[in-house]
């Protein structure tokens, strides 16, 4: 039951970092007339880090184990869905030296990837 809570609260960690960090810790490039492909990439993080928040603190309510694997393997999609969107599905600017490639893609990335690993040990948790 303590792992599953350390999974919980790290992994609701991450999606907050993932729904604020572009835009004030982490940024993307910075809006100007034109508006950069980046920019709507780091917006649609924000719904799935939300979505991610939801689960986890779901994770955090429930005490049914087999419960707790399904919003793992949820939430396993949830962190895949930020790399798939920083990637393949809408990507960032196409100057590799600008912010969003250089660090908010990145830091998206990494959190996602540690949120994908936290999610897998939430799912391979043992019953009771």
């Amino acid at each position: 039951m303590m792992k599953q809570k350390v999974v919980s609260i790290v992994s609701g960690i991450l999606a907050l970092l993932l729904a604020v960090g572009p835009w004030t810790l982490f940024q993307a490039c910075p809006t100007t007339e034109k508006v950069m492909k980046c920019h709507w990439c780091c917006r649609a993080v924000i719904p799935v880090a939300i979505i991610l928040l939801v689960i986890t603190v779901l994770q955090l309510l429930i005490k049914d184990t087999k419960l707790f694997r399904k919003l793992s393997l949820v939430g396993i999609v949830g962190f895949i869905m930020p790399i798939l969107l920083t990637t393949l599905l809408i990507g960032g600017c196409m100057k590799p030296e600008m912010a969003c490639n250089v660090v908010a893609f990145p830091v998206i990335n990494t959190l996602s990837a540690v949120g994908i690993v936290l999610q897998v040990i939430g799912f391979l948790t043992k019953e009771k």
